[in-house]
């Protein structure tokens, strides 16, 4: 006797995947990269403010947790990654110009395109 109220098992694009795989690998990577070559940074882009590296090591762990709450089907993981975006977004503006600014928000657009297929199924 089947169960009328089973639902279909969840299923993640292999895009999707992919992408929140390649963000729980790539965050850490730039967070532990801005914490041991903080000063490299600071040459690099010489009107960063002081306090963006930090919250810039911030943002890079944040987005590693947001990424694993996708991945955990939860729509927080995703509003999280908007936040962080959006803080980038304005670090990137002070700092380096609207160019990059407007680039680094590429990778929300690309993972907006990629959850909306299974928004409902999110949490």
């Amino acid at each position: 006797m089947q169960d009328s109220t089973m639902t279909m098992p969840r299923k993640r694009g292999g895009c999707l995947t992919a992408m929140l795989l390649l963000m729980m690998v790539v965050n850490p990577l730039i967070g532990i990269y801005y914490l041991t070559a903080g000063d490299a940074v600071k040459d690099a882009v010489p009107d960063l403010p002081d306090w963006a590296l930090p919250v810039l090591i911030v943002l890079s762990f944040v987005n590693f947790i947001c990424a694993i709450g996708i991945w955990m089907w939860k729509k927080i993981g995703f509003y999280g990654f908007v936040g962080t975006s959006i803080v980038a977004a304005i670090i990137n503006l002070i700092s380096i110009g609207p160019g990059q600014a407007f680039f680094g928000l590429i990778g929300l657009g690309i993972l907006g395109f990629l959850v909306r297929p299974i928004w409902d199924d999110l949490e």
